[in-house]
């Protein structure tokens, strides 16, 4: 790894979440690093950055982007020497049994590297990014009663490894505040908005595009990714320490905002209705041909069971605490289909064979 002395680390930043923060963090004039993995693709993060965004190929110019890898702690504790801040985004969103091991390495042992690293450097601020799945218990879901930050892990997503490895990276991120770090987690909601097509939920627009005819009614948390991102620097800004926060907008069903997308990106909708029945069938049976045929399951327990799910979640805690208004969900949609048909234009001829 390259050695810098920046203000202010960045990891994930060519994520969802993580594309958003370098937009404010370079917009506010911070001294930004931005840790990246050797093969990773920039132009998704250039093009949000010039999407509509006065001097945006200007300010994608003032990254500096670094090559390294969170599990490399010597190379991660060197790269971070002289950090004052660090917004720790980088994961793997996945709803793939399969990747277990590779969630684990990323999700656990990357956070508490990070944690050790930025102890080791005397960072003075570091946020970190969890997620509401690691929320939620078997009450809130048959009384239709909020979930805020004082639930624990639930026997909800004990089937979710995407759950219980971002529950072990929180735990780290504990551990480090119990150590001194001054330390603050958001757990954010289905993320709306642009960017590296076809991954985490950027998905349902490519999916819709292609054709999807399947919808549930089950509701969770929505929130635009330029919420989570203004959320975490307002925190940081303010010294808000020991503490986590759910950051979601709204909650709707799926059925809801796939409708809502598909109208925005002028797709079909998907007419076809499933429900808890059918997912219980279905992804047992993918279970057991992909266990006798050795093969991905189409349909795994952990997509299965979430869809059919109605969880609503709270974001008292964090309206109050900074006097936050959120991004209305339909608006957030708008706005990220505006970049996707964009997008779509000026890479026909990719998608065209690629669909």
């Amino acid at each position: 790894m390259q050695n810098f002395s920046p203000m202010v680390f960045v990891t994930g930043g060519t994520g969802l979440v993580g594309s958003h923060l370098l937009i404010d963090l370079v917009r506010m004039g911070k001294d930004v690093v931005a840790l990246k993995r050797t093969d990773s693709n920039l132009e998704p993060v250039r093009f949000i950055f010039e999407s509509g965004l006065p001097g945006g190929t200007e300010l994608f110019s003032k990254i500096k982007w670094i090559d390294g890898d969170i599990l490399d702690i010597a190379g991660l504790s060197g790269s971070m020497k002289n950090c004052d801040e660090v917004y720790h985004c980088a994961a793997i969103v996945s709803n793939n049994p399969h990747k277990k091991k590779m969630m684990i390495d990323a999700n656990v042992r990357g956070a508490a590297n990070m944690v050790n690293a930025a102890m080791e450097n005397s960072v003075r601020k570091f946020c970190f990014v969890s997620s509401i799945a690691v929320l939620g218990s078997e009450y809130e879901i048959g009384s239709g009663e909020m979930i805020d930050e004082r639930n624990d892990q639930g026997t909800i997503y004990d089937y979710s490894t995407y759950a219980v490895t971002k529950l072990g990276g929180e735990r780290e991120v504990w551990r480090g505040m119990a150590e001194g770090l001054n330390a603050v987690i958001v757990n954010p909601g289905v993320i709306i908005g642009p960017g590296n097509w076809g991954k985490s939920s950027t998905s349902f627009f490519t999916t819709l595009r292609k054709g999807l005819k399947f919808y549930s009614t089950g509701i969770i948390g929505f929130v635009d990714a330029r919420d989570v991102a203004k959320v975490m620097v307002e925190l940081m800004g303010k010294n808000i320490f020991g503490e986590r926060y759910i950051v979601i907008a709204e909650n709707l069903s799926y059925r809801d905002v796939l409708f809502n997308i598909a109208g925005e990106i002028n797709a079909r909708k998907p007419s076809i209705h499933v429900g808890k029945r059918f997912l219980n069938i279905a992804w047992r049976f993918e279970h057991l041909r992909s266990f006798i045929f050795n093969l991905k399951p189409a349909l795994p327990r952990d997509i299965a069971q979430p869809a059919y799910q109605k969880l609503y979640y709270s974001n008292k805690k964090i309206s109050d605490t900074l006097n936050y208004r959120f991004i209305p969900i339909k608006k957030a949609i708008t706005d990220t289909a505006r970049i996707f048909l964009e997008w779509e234009k000026k890479n026909a001829e990719k998608i065209t064979a690629e669909y």
